[in-house]
């Protein structure tokens, strides 16, 4: 027998929960499929794994199959495969099939880790993302190939705990700035994190039988106890029966258009599988936008300012435009706003020594993007974030009282300082100035 459901949502991360959501509050019926078992970890002795599994479980709890079939949900754990276009099957995990009609379908499958081709024989042993929080305990040795955002904060991490960690990349954070870089390199420096800057080309099992040799792109052979792969992350697209469907895809993921919908009009798409930014919030923002063009008269096209953090120390925050984006943009009407941690009141009460704020703008005219480099940098990055959305000028920026002695404070104080310094410019500088001396006499 085959169910019916006004919408069904393939895959349950961050976007196929948004959707979900969403679905419920229009009173639609709804299922949502998840390849994943739940979560059955059990906290070890460990207690940096009983901290970071406690976490996980109390963020899981508000997502779990149970929480969303109390608000109306049909919750299916198992891979669902398109049998055509307007059906699919469900191969439960617990042995069973079920077919299942959708009226209207969004594909939330996200993203997977890539693995170099020199692993994919199984000699060695590695970590990924996927499994690297389920270790016991803490490694002597660490390697993480790839010097990203996962990287860099697993290998941070990891150094903390006490491991000797070596990181395999070209570069450390390659889509950051340069600014970013340097001062991320410093601080890995400073931590005693090991740079290679070579890709890793081919590991082995060692002499003991139980440790990995990594060998690099440019000769460095480096014995580890663990190996953690974060080489970037791909689309998962694969074995849903797409071409079934007649939905387009590459290997890069689902193929959309600015709407979000695929050639199949009744089939949306969203999240990492699409390709593109891989983002959690990015994949819900993209969900409600899908759902809303699937079920609502008037479709609109996606569009949205995506800010981005990586979770070091200290944290790196980037939205809208980069310093170099912004001058390829605007040519000579492109400004930037730079001030050192060391110079941030906040930051020299923190004992901050690495860091910077720069904000990108045009001469008279809106703030057009930031890069945050501090402690709090994803809290202020959202706030620039805002004032990008909004359109505000750096004089309006300006006129939004901050508390002190917080981090942004010092938003207001430099978008104040330009603000200012762009009023006193020119013929109407002079008369200001003019007005204010004649005030005196």
């Amino acid at each position: 027998m085959t169910e019916k459901y006004d919408v069904v949502v393939i895959g349950a991360g961050s976007g196929g929960l948004s959707a979900v959501t969403f679905a419920l509050k229009m009173n639609l019926t709804v299922a949502l499929v998840e390849a994943e078992k739940t979560s059955d970890q059990r906290a070890s002795g460990s207690a940096v794994h009983e901290y970071v599994q406690n976490a996980i479980q109390r963020v899981y709890a508000g997502e779990s199959p149970e929480h969303l079939e109390s608000k109306g949900a049909t919750v299916m754990m198992g891979r669902a495969t398109f049998i055509d276009s307007k059906e699919i099957e469900v191969a439960l995990n617990t042995g069973e099939t079920k077919r299942i009609r959708g009226a209207k379908y969004i594909l939330c499958t996200g993203a997977g880790p890539v693995i170099p081709a020199f692993l994919q024989t199984g000699k060695v042993p590695y970590k990924t993302y996927l499994d690297i929080f389920n270790i016991q305990e803490i490694p002597r040795r660490v390697i993480v190939l790839g010097g990203g955002p996962i990287g860099s904060e697993l290998a941070q991490a990891l150094s903390r705990l006490g491991a000797e960690v070596t990181v395999f990349a070209s570069a450390i954070m390659p889509r950051e700035e340069p600014d970013v870089r340097s001062v991320m390199e410093k601080v890995f420096e400073e931590e005693g994190i090991k740079v290679v800057r070579a890709r890793g080309k081919d590991a082995e099992l060692a002499a003991d039988g139980k440790s990995v040799l990594v060998k690099s792109s440019k000769g460095d052979e480096i014995e580890t106890d663990l190996l953690l792969v974060t080489s970037g992350r791909k689309a998962d697209v694969k074995n849903l029966g797409l071409e079934k469907a007649g939905v387009k895809f590459t290997e890069s993921g689902v193929t959309v258009n600015k709407k979000l919908l695929t050639n199949k009009k009744h089939i949306a798409a969203a999240g990492d599988c699409i390709g593109g930014q891989q983002f959690t919030h990015l994949a819900a923002s993209q969900a409600f936008t899908a759902l809303r063009n699937l079920v609502l008269p008037f479709p609109e096209n996606y569009d949205a300012i995506v800010p981005r953090v990586t979770f070091t120390a200290p944290e790196v925050g980037q939205v809208g435009l980069t310093e170099s984006e912004n001058l390829e943009k605007y040519g000579k009407k492109a400004k930037v706003l730079f001030r050192q941690i060391g110079k941030v009141d906040r930051g020299i009460c923190e004992g901050e020594t690495h860091g910077f704020f720069k904000i990108m703008y045009v001469k008279n005219a809106k703030v057009t993007g930031a890069t945050i480099v501090c402690g709090r940098a994803g809290e202020i990055t959202n706030e620039l974030g805002v004032a990008i959305g909004a359109g505000m000028t750096l004089g309006a920026l300006a006129k939004v009282m901050h508390a002190y002695p917080t981090f942004s404070f010092d938003i207001q104080g430099m978008a104040a300082e330009a603000a200012a310094d762009e009023v006193f410019e020119g013929q109407m500088g002079g008369c200001y100035r003019w007005l204010a001396k004649r005030a005196t006499r």
